[in-house]
């Protein structure tokens, strides 16, 4: 079985990010992580490395435009049949989103009460842990 490799960008602004809820059906064929919260994200395709596939993804589903510049490391996560970068896409005011096809709504959260939302709210395990980490060690503000 071939590993399926993705990326995505989430954007963080004061302490909150935004998150896009993914459809759950796509042309007829389930969406991985489908009614799920997430950051911008989608599959690397051939030639492309991660910071780069994240770069189009996030325009291509946010409409917000960022360069490699732009984009620090969060973390990677690796199974065997699937491997995953986020990057953060660290704002000071937050962008205005259009929301492609692939998600039926946004959100703004706070980080640090992600592990709080109710049960409804499906959101990754390792998403949470890795934003709530990066938070952690984003510099403050004087």
């Amino acid at each position: 079985m071939t590993s399926k490799k993705a990326a995505g960008v989430a954007i963080i602004c004061d302490g909150t990010v935004i998150l896009c809820k993914r459809i759950v059906t796509y042309k007829g064929e389930k969406v991985c992580f489908g009614g799920y919260w997430s950051p911008f994200a989608g599959v690397i395709e051939k030639g492309e490395d991660a910071k780069s596939a994240a770069i189009r993804e996030l325009k291509e589903e946010s409409g917000v435009q960022a360069n490699e510049s732009d984009l620090a490391f969060i973390d990677e996560f690796n199974s065997p049949d699937r491997s995953f970068v986020l990057f953060a896409l660290q704002v000071k005011k937050l962008p205005h989103i259009e929301l492609c096809e692939e998600h039926t709504d946004i959100g703004h959260f706070l980080i640090d009460h992600l592990k709080d939302l109710p049960s409804d709210y499906k959101l990754d395990k390792q998403i949470i842990n890795s934003l709530q980490r990066f938070k952690k060690n984003i510099p403050k503000k004087d």
